[in-house]
């Protein structure tokens, strides 16, 4: 579970990559697939000691929004879909 937290962070690089080379859908299908692995991981209810997955949790919601706000900025402002 841990290993896919990391997965989900490093796609936030991948989006931005998409980015740089101007592929804006491709950069809005990571952050679909992103809050798709959220939304599961946020699911697991274990202590910390057991599953330390919240803060990886926490930290991917802010990385998701960062990274819509990037692909808003890269389009002009339009609206985020996805």
């Amino acid at each position: 579970m841990l290993g896919l937290a990391d997965a989900a962070l490093e796609l936030r690089r991948a989006a931005l990559n998409l980015l740089n080379r101007g592929d804006l859908e491709g950069a809005r299908g990571l952050v679909a697939v992103m809050e798709g692995l959220m939304d599961r991981l946020s699911m697991l209810v274990y202590p910390d000691a057991l599953l330390p997955v919240r803060h990886k949790v926490d930290t991917l919601r802010a990385l998701i929004d960062r990274t819509k706000s990037d692909i808003l900025y890269s389009s002009g402002g339009g609206p985020f879909e996805g």
